[in-house]
Formats: structure tokens, C-alpha cells, sequence
């Protein structure tokens, strides 16, 4: 008799475990795996939106660095570049100045009025010349880096002032060289310097 009634409680405790495990299974897969997913669904779009939130607040505290670094670069390549580019608009003016100006002082004395008409349209030709021929060795590579970082270095300097002072700044040195080249070719006494 022991040994049915321990044949009996195994037996019991197997059809137990065979249906806890069935309950157990059809509540997950009925109730508990509808809630889980729920839940899931929940808390990714939480951390989509933290992680949204925190990306939008990095760009914002990255980009006045970046307009900054901008700003930067565009004032290193206009400190680089400029200084090239007047020695080149200044050796194209002496090459031109040198191969006229023989030819020029001889016509002078003959008759100053003549030649100056005559040779005038030929040294602009030339003067025009060597500005493009300097102007196509620099500008490349100075429309490059001022392409790079244009527009945002002109929104971030105080309303173009920086971009005005370097456009003044190259006018007026053009115009003072063309104005030297020009009186020493008349014959003028050069302008008193207000550096």
C-alpha cells in the first residue's frame, strides 16, 4: 500500500507541474506577453525621445563653436591669401611698368600728348594682364577656402564688419598701387603716405 500511494503523490505531483506549467504558460502568452510588450513599446519611445531631446541640446550648445571655428577659418585663409595676392597684383603692375616704360619716357619727350594717347590703351592691356594673370594663380585657391566657411562667417562677424574692412582694406591698397604706378609713369611726385 506504500508504494501506490507514493505511485499516486508522484503522479500528482507530475499532472501539478504539468498544468502549472500550462497555466503558466497561457498566462504569459495570453495576458503577461501583452503587457511585457507594452511596456517595451513604452520605454523605447522614452528613450527615443531623451535621446532626441539630449541631440538637439548638444547642437545647440555645439553650434556657436562651430560658428566660431568658422569665423576662425575664414579669417586665417583671408590672412593667408591676401598678402599673396597684392604681391601678385604688385609684380603683375612692376612686369608691366618695366616693359613699357622705356618705350614710354622715349615717346614722352617726342611729344607728350601723342603718346600718351598711344600707349595708354597698351599699358592698361598689360596692367590688366598681369592683375589676371596674378588673380588666376591665388583666386582658386582663396574662392575655395572663402566657399568653405562664407556664410556662416559672414552671419557670425558683427554684421559683416570683418568682410568690410577686408574688401576696404584690399580697395584702397589696389588703388594706391595703381595710382603709384600711374604717377610715376606721368611723371607726377608720388602722394604723401596716410598709413
Amino acid at each position: 500500500m506504500a508504494f501506490e500511494t507514493l505511485i499516486i503523490m508522484l503522479f500528482t505531483a507530475l499532472l501539478s507541474s504539468v498544468f502549472t506549467l500550462a497555466f503558466a504558460f497561457l498566462l504569459y502568452r495570453f495576458w503577461l506577453h501583452d503587457i511585457l510588450e507594452a511596456e517595451y513599446d513604452r520605454r523605447m519611445l522614452e528613450t527615443e525621445q531623451d535621446f532626441r531631446r539630449e541631440l538637439e541640446q548638444a547642437a545647440e550648445e555645439m553650434l556657436p563653436e562651430f560658428r566660431a571655428e568658422l569665423v576662425k577659418g575664414f579669417e586665417e585663409a583671408a590672412e593667408e591669401l591676401l598678402p599673396e595676392f597684392r604681391a601678385e597684383v604688385v609684380k603683375g603692375f612692376e612686369e608691366a611698368a618695366e616693359a613699357l616704360l622705356p618705350e614710354f619716357r622715349r615717346e614722352v619727350s617726342a611729344g607728350f600728348e601723342e603718346s600718351a594717347q598711344a600707349l595708354l590703351p597698351e599699358f592698361r592691356e598689360e596692367v590688366k594682364q598681369g592683375l589676371l594673370a596674378g588673380a588666376e594663380e591665388v583666386l582658386p585657391e582663396f574662392r575655395e577656402h572663402v566657399k568653405a566657411g562664407f556664410e556662416d562667417a559672414v552671419i557670425a562677424a558683427a554684421g559683416g564688419e570683418l568682410v568690410d574692412r577686408t574688401a576696404q582694406t584690399v580697395a584702397k591698397s589696389g588703388t594706391k598701387i595703381v595710382e603709384t604706378g600711374l604717377n610715376i609713369l606721368f611723371g607726377k611726385p608720388k602722394p604723401p603716405r596716410d598709413d
